[in-house]
């Protein structure tokens, strides 16, 4: 199946969205261990989570941010097969549209390391064109804690900003968790939450009346503790880059590494933001937003010899694309979109998480929403997809090969029905086409007969 972040597929993508497809793909897998016995093997293990990567966001043509997130619900307790979930979010302001996304996740279960999820919800209003910051010290109880001497780290579990009374256009957002402390005393742990929101609204469809500003955030994290078969360290991630209005940007992957502790102490390894960051030489229209890690390869990322791990990075804000006032899901909307040259400057922190004892499996869940726009409000149904991730014996007890074979049978099928919907699209244009020339005809015919 074709890449759906390129620009020519920008009708294919609202085809997709009539067909209802969301797809949640396998990306890589670690640990030969799991696959001996499936289940009996996973539920060896005493604790799990679902980790967040990361995500990528594109419409058919720019908008003012209504609503974007994309966040992982994990379970309270720990069961087999294990079941969370993936979400996004996305609205638009004015204009109606189609959203291409993907998410990008890991599943974890370890032994030797505690694993625990949580939720913060924070409300920003004031004045637009103002930098809001907040910065908040999370204590969450933490009783019976296993490793009070041993590592601790807080990663993001995703994010989803979304407005309360009208869309704004996007100048700066950075959301990061720090470093953790036990509290022993208290049996809590404490880290400490920062925020930064910079929006405005100056372009002809804002309400020139009414400057206020106002944006829920709910921010999820996960807590890591562990002994001495738990490592993490972490590593920056920057670009800078600017854009004009002829040379059209498109997302790539960049190649990265970082290194952690070798000598085979730590079998098996993932990634997860600390922070991410997205500041813009001025607001600007959304198109594009991406912020991902993956691993680098579908084996042999991860070396725990020296302890390097390989991974891509995928960090673009893109404001516009060639066609989006043709070739947009809604042309009817996009013939009033624009482009404007800018700059970006796009940061990340990431941890590299080190098991001596765990099971690891990279996956992808990728998806459409479709919009009404019209200024609706920002947290009804339409706005949110919601993937069911499920770590079972279904799941588990498949080796890589033939999940890849159930991948590829299961694109087989959306793009057997693609086809047959291209077809039906083509074969109704074709007939609006003949009763258009049909009816020019007879008009031009009736206007000959009144002479």
């Amino acid at each position: 199946m074709k890449n759906i972040y390129q620009r020519t597929n920008l009708k294919v993508a609202y085809l997709y969205v009539l067909l209802g497809v969301s797809m949640c793909l396998l990306y890589t897998t670690n640990t030969a261990q799991a696959q001996v016995s499936g289940v009996n093997v996973i539920t060896s293990y005493e604790d799990a989570i679902v980790l967040w990567r990361g995500f990528g966001h594109q419409w058919t043509y720019n908008h003012r941010l209504n609503r974007l997130g994309s966040y992982i619900e994990n379970p309270k307790k720990v069961d087999y097969p294990y079941k969370a979930s993936l979400h996004h979010t996305s609205a638009t302001g004015t204009g109606a549209d189609v959203g291409i996304y993907d998410g990008q996740y890991t599943f974890i279960a370890a032994n030797g390391v505690n694993m625990m999820s949580g939720e913060e919800n924070l409300a920003f209003e004031g004045k637009e064109g103002k930098l809001h910051i907040a910065s908040k010290i999370i204590e969450v109880d933490y009783p019976g804690i296993n490793y009070p001497e041993g590592t601790f780290e807080v990663v993001l579990n995703g994010f989803d900003i979304a407005s309360e009374q009208k869309a704004d256009k996007l100048h700066m957002f950075r959301l990061s968790v720090g470093e953790v402390e036990y509290v022993t005393l208290a049996d809590k742990i404490r880290f400490r939450l920062d925020v930064a929101l910079l929006v405005r609204c100056q372009s002809l469809e804002c309400n020139r009346f009414n400057n206020k500003f106002e944006y829920d955030l709910k921010v999820k994290y996960v807590v890591l503790n562990g002994g001495s078969g738990f490592k993490s360290l972490e590593k920056n991630l920057h670009k800078v880059y600017d854009w004009n209005k002829n040379e059209e940007l498109e997302a790539k992957a960049t190649p990265k590494q970082i290194q952690g502790i070798g000598g085979n102490v730590y079998p098996d390894a993932a990634i997860a933001f600390k922070s991410i960051s997205i500041t813009l030489n001025q607001p600007h229209w959304f198109l594009e937003w991406h912020s991902s890690i993956q691993p680098r390869h579908v084996s042999n990322y991860y070396n725990p010899s020296t302890g390097i791990y390989k991974y891509n990075s995928t960090m673009l804000f893109k404001q516009w694309t060639d066609q989006m006032k043709k070739e947009s899901a809604y042309a009817k909307h996009s013939r009033y979109s624009s482009k404007k040259s800018g700059w970006a400057a796009i940061d990340g922190t990431i941890a590299l998480l080190q098991f001596s004892d765990a099971y690891v499996m990279h996956r992808q869940a990728k998806g459409i929403i479709k919009w009404k726009g019209s200024n609706s409000p920002s947290q009804v149904d339409d706005a949110l997809k919601i993937h069911h991730l499920v770590f079972g014996e279904d799941i588990l007890s498949i080796d890589e090969t033939e999940l890849q074979r159930m991948e590829e049978a299961e694109n087989a099928k959306i793009k057997k029905k693609y086809d047959v919907y291209v077809e039906e699209l083509e074969r109704l244009k074709e007939e609006k086409k003949e009763e258009k020339k049909q009816v020019k005809e007879l008009k031009k015919y009736e206007r000959k007969e009144n002479k």
